[in-house]
């Protein structure tokens, strides 16, 4: 009996660690809260608002606040509300993420989608919940799965061209009021550069036009002079604006 008894614990220490391993513990303090509607499962993405804790249902949303765990390691148990979850916003964690957006590698970034609650490849610039510790490819991008994360949520930039990083600008501006103080003053700062260099430029340019114009008018012998007068101006113009994106842009990296 000694024997068998044994052999049961040698055989348990040789299987035991790789299925304890294969598994992603979840690492963190969470926190209790309610979420209201039907029963959602572990690893859905949360974010707050307005009207709560809700699934996150917009991609690269702003308020992504973290993921739903069923059985954290440690937690401030202080609420009794129906429909309560609790939620991981830093350590480790599964999460359900689709193929989407792309294929995720390890080490990928993490952010929400248009499907509620389930998480991206993240291929632009924008909010994070953090970096994948596994690789997930479906032979159906649609499928939703689960993979283990390294939760931080962060905002994430460099991934796009500097066109989309425009248009980044205005709708991190228009989601500023919801976002951390630091974060909403960096937004308004980039925005601000950019609307002011703009301006300028413009103002600047109407001028040089008009002056340009009187001054052919007045003196055609001195055209030559006039033009390369305005190309100068232009250029100028033109340094001016471009230094005004790449603070603005600066701004938002550093």
């Amino acid at each position: 009996m000694k024997k068998y008894l044994v052999t049961a614990i040698i055989i348990a220490a040789i299987v035991l660690p790789p299925l304890v391993a294969a598994q992603a513990p979840v690492v963190g303090l969470a926190i209790p809260v309610s979420i209201p509607g039907p029963t959602l499962p572990e690893g859905t993405l949360v974010c707050s608002g307005e009207q709560g804790f809700v699934p996150c249902s917009n991609p690269y949303d702003p308020s992504i606040y973290g993921v739903i765990v069923d059985t954290p390691p440690a937690a401030f148990d202080i609420t009794t509300e129906s429909n309560r979850y609790f939620i991981l916003s830093e350590g480790r964690a599964v999460a359900r993420v689709t193929a989407s957006n792309g294929n995720i590698a390890v080490g990928s970034s993490i952010t929400s989608s248009s499907v509620a609650g389930v998480g991206q490849l993240s291929t632009q610039n924008g909010y994070v919940i953090g970096s994948a510790l596994e690789a997930f490819s479906p032979p159906n991008p649609a499928d939703v799965g689960e993979i283990a994360i390294a939760i931080n949520i962060h905002y994430t930039a460099g991934l796009s061209r500097a066109r989309s990083n425009l248009l980044e600008v205005l709708r991190g501006t228009l989601a500023a009021p919801i976002l951390e103080p630091l974060q909403s003053l960096r937004y308004f700062l980039a925005a601000l550069i950019i609307l002011i260099s703009f301006t300028l430029g413009f103002i600047y340019f109407g001028r040089i036009s008009r002056a340009s114009i009187e001054a052919v008018g007045r003196n055609p012998l001195a055209r030559r002079m006039i033009y390369l007068s305005v190309v100068t101006n232009v250029l100028i113009n033109i340094v001016i604006v471009f230094t005004g994106l790449i603070l603005a842009y600066f701004i938002l990296i550093l």
